[in-house]
């Protein structure tokens, strides 16, 4: 049995798939399997990773598409046979050494362990997952691209919700729930993936771009500092928002504050963020 299932979720985007899945064949560390679950995928999505003659890696299809993430990681957590699950976005990059050093961590006896995604708009940095560089608080914002944790969790506690039953963003409300279920969670304070937002990119599952993930694809196999020249880079640009001006910083807290109160409301009135993740989907350009 493989120690570690990592899981890709995908939906109609299969121009991005040699890349994250090249990104795990490429893992320094081997003893996985790689699930690729379509949910419910009508292009060439299942011909490409049907053409992979890799054994490690394994093609499933939803019959019915659900429209979340949820659907495909469950569909992931039900059929794997690792011990440990690891995820990675379909548009998403992991660097070789990423599998290896979380499982390092795991080996210590903790529940999950995490380490840093870098975040691109276009080619510019524009953030990180986590944003705060330390071990869990919640809510925390960590991008499934970084996380892996024991497959014994799902059952804990019941798997991963859907955009209209989770009471945050999906991947949030799982970590949530690890946390309450007592679970021990780790921070690896490095980055080992590269994430593109789709909630930045309008239209992008109608476009369907993988310029970005190409070249990104060839720098973290090229280039074996570029983890450590990004961080660099990170702190700089994370530094260089702290230090602007302050009419700018008041304007970020008003909006801020806005939202809040939005989202205050909302759960006053019952309503669940799978709202917002709706149109989050619609900007990205799926229905």
């Amino acid at each position: 049995m493989p120690r570690i299932t990592v899981i890709i979720p995908t939906f109609n985007w299969c121009s991005v798939l040699p890349f994250s899945i090249g990104s795990v064949l490429d893992q320094t560390y081997g003893d996985f399997e790689l699930l690729v679950v379509g949910d419910g995928c009508t292009d060439g999505s299942q011909e490409f990773v049907e053409s992979i003659s890799d054994q490690r890696v394994r093609w499933i299809n939803l019959d019915k598409n659900c429209g979340d993430q949820s659907g495909p990681c469950n569909r992931g957590c039900m059929e794997a046979r690792g011990e440990w699950i690891a995820y990675i976005g379909h548009d998403d990059i992991w660097y070789p050494h990423h599998l290896r050093n979380l499982a390092a961590i795991m080996e210590t006896g903790c529940d999950m362990a995490y380490s840093i995604a870098i975040c691109y708009h276009d080619d510019q940095i524009c953030g990180a997952l986590p944003s705060l560089f330390e071990d869990y608080r919640r809510p925390m914002a960590i991008a499934p691209s970084t996380v892996i944790h024991r497959r014994q969790l799902i059952e804990d506690v019941g798997g991963w919700r859907s955009r209209h039953e989770a009471r945050a963003a999906m991947d949030y409300d799982l970590w949530n729930r690890f946390f309450e279920a007592g679970a021990t969670m780790r921070f690896l304070p490095e980055i080992s993936a590269v994430k593109f937002p789709a909630a930045l990119r309008k239209d992008v599952y109608l476009t369907k771009p993988s310029a970005l993930q190409a070249r990104f694809s060839t720098r973290v196999r090229d280039e074996p500092d570029l983890g450590i020249a990004q961080k660099d880079q990170l702190l700089s640009y994370l530094m260089n928002i702290r230090n602007q001006p302050v009419g700018i910083i008041a304007s970020l807290r008003k909006l801020r504050n806005a939202v809040l109160a939005r989202v205050k409301i909302g759960q006053r009135l019952g309503l669940r963020p799978g709202r917002q993740i709706d149109a989050i989907r619609r900007f990205k350009g799926l229905r």
